[in-house]
């Protein structure tokens, strides 16, 4: 069953609550033992039938916004929506259309030809994650407010540290799997907001910087910014795989909101998933083509990144 609220889609039932809290404790179970292969197929068939049950009891009626593949129009201004603080800095970044588009020149992320389906996803899904996780390493650096913001929302500690030149920061954004050495085009990827001193101790230890080697104990467990799908043969709903995924990131994170990705490469539609109590909402964009909205693209992917989730569909507004 479901509620209509200000355009948002609720979810809160019994049954929802029983597979809720057997999610919960499948997670807390693996936690503590370890996260086995039993436990991690059992805490994934709980995750599913819950992301199942959202998505086959809701249905959208509206979607976000995104500025730039709007009619022409007059930009909000960042001081007009309301956001403070390290949102309102990252509101002002994503209104400047400039240092976006620089690095997709530059780093040519608009597709150069017609491509098949597993080549967008083996060569465009890398190429944006990268340069979101590029930049969003920038903004981090250049802004303390949001560095600041991320190691609150993640959880980071108070320790800062700098790693290759790089300005000394809390934060340290990594894209996993590894993009560039990205082969399988059926791969999930999440980007991770990890402490900058976790990584900097590893490389002083002769370690590389593989995602697994910087990220926590429990690799499998620890919560994740952003987490990014595909459409699947397996499962022929694609918005139960991207809400599967995001329920799941977002129960084990604690907090209350997180953005999960849909894309095919050439494709890319942003769900925003929201906690509020028991009850489970969600809102998304419209698919973007990346030919076309190449811009939009990569400014949601780094808001999704640096900024905090309750303030996306703001983001998206001047995006």
């Amino acid at each position: 069953m479901y509620l209509l609220t200000r355009s948002l889609w609720h979810v809160t039932c019994t049954p929802y609550l029983r597979l809720r809290h057997a999610t919960m404790s499948f997670l807390r179970s693996a936690t503590r033992r370890g996260p086995t292969t039993t436990h991690r197929a059992a805490s994934h068939v709980a995750q599913l039938v819950l992301a199942r049950r959202i998505s086959s009891s809701v249905t959208p009626r509206d979607t976000i916004p995104v500025f730039s593949t709007a009619p022409a129009a007059l930009r909000p201004v960042a001081d007009d929506l309301g956001v403070y603080g390290a949102s309102r800095t990252l509101a002002g970044i994503l209104s400047n259309d400039e240092t976006f588009e620089n690095i997709i020149e530059v780093q040519r992320l608009k597709p150069s030809h017609v491509a098949t389906v597993a080549e967008s996803a083996r060569l465009f899904i890398p190429s944006m994650l990268l340069a979101c996780v590029d930049l969003s390493r920038e903004i981090i650096g250049d802004h303390p407010d949001v560095d600041e913001s991320l190691r609150v929302l993640h959880s980071l500690g108070k320790d800062k540290a700098q790693i290759q030149g790089s300005k000394e920061t809390y934060s340290w954004v990594i894209v996993d799997p590894g993009a560039k050495k990205y082969t399988n085009p059926s791969v999930d990827y999440t980007i991770e907001v990890i402490p900058t001193i976790q990584v900097a101790d590893g490389l002083n230890k002769g370690l590389d910087l593989s995602p697994k080697i910087m990220r926590p104990m429990h690799d499998s467990l620890s919560p994740k910014a952003v987490y990014i799908t595909h459409p699947s043969k397996k499962e022929p709903t694609p918005q139960v795989r991207v809400l599967m995924g995001g329920i799941t990131e977002l129960l084990k994170s604690g907090r209350t909101s997180l953005i999960s990705v849909l894309t095919t490469g050439i494709s890319w539609q942003f769900y925003y998933i929201r906690q509020t109590g028991t009850t489970i909402s969600y809102r998304a964009t419209s698919p973007l083509n990346l030919d076309l909205d190449t811009l939009a693209i990569l400014k949601l992917l780094v808001a999704s990144t640096v900024g905090d989730p309750e303030d996306f569909v703001k983001f998206a507004a001047v995006s």
